[in-house]
């Protein structure tokens, strides 16, 4: 049940760090600033695309285990499996974006893999706690407290980068 939070909690660093040297190396971020797009739109936009590698990868770890690992999910575990994930993912990308525009420059990516794992630590603990009651039998009830700090987490970074990714970004 842990390996979707560890393929969160790790991957998250190691793709975003990827991504920011990519756009380091490419030197997109000045192209980025003349666009005529807000920056908060582009933020949202950057974030669709981040959650969606990082949720992918997690549920692939969940198939994997599941077929290795012979770990039984029950039906009832789905959804509730899905939010958890999502809550988790779209949180992990959204600092990591926040914090690889605040870190930007030249040598932005092995910092930023650096920098965002302590912020790792209430995603692996939430995500894993959550997917460990699910994959046991537990219901809505057994997670609603590790359901709420991930989705307060990701509300909270998706807020803070609306909000200030522009002004990081053009440092």
């Amino acid at each position: 049940a842990a390996l979707p939070a560890l393929v969160v909690a790790l991957g998250a660093p190691l793709l975003l760090a990827a991504a920011a040297a990519r756009e380091d190396r490419r030197g997109t971020t000045v192209y980025l600033l003349a666009a005529p797009l807000d920056l908060a739109e582009l933020f949202l936009a950057r974030l669709l695309v981040r959650t969606v590698w990082l949720a992918l990868a997690a549920f692939l770890a969940m198939l994997l285990g599941a077929f290795f690992l012979r770990a039984h999910w029950p039906a009832e575990a789905v959804f509730p499996a899905m939010l958890a994930v999502a809550f988790g993912c779209s949180g992990a990308a959204a600092m990591g974006l926040l914090l690889g525009a605040l870190l930007g420059g030249e040598g932005t990516a092995p910092r930023l893999g650096v920098v965002l794992l302590p912020f790792m630590v209430p995603l692996v603990m939430g995500l894993s706690s959550c997917l460990f009651e699910l994959r046991e039998g537990g219901g809505w009830a057994d997670i609603e407290g590790w359901l709420r700090l991930l989705g307060v987490f990701a509300i909270a970074a998706i807020l803070l980068g609306v909000q200030t990714y522009g002004r990081a970004l053009r440092g």
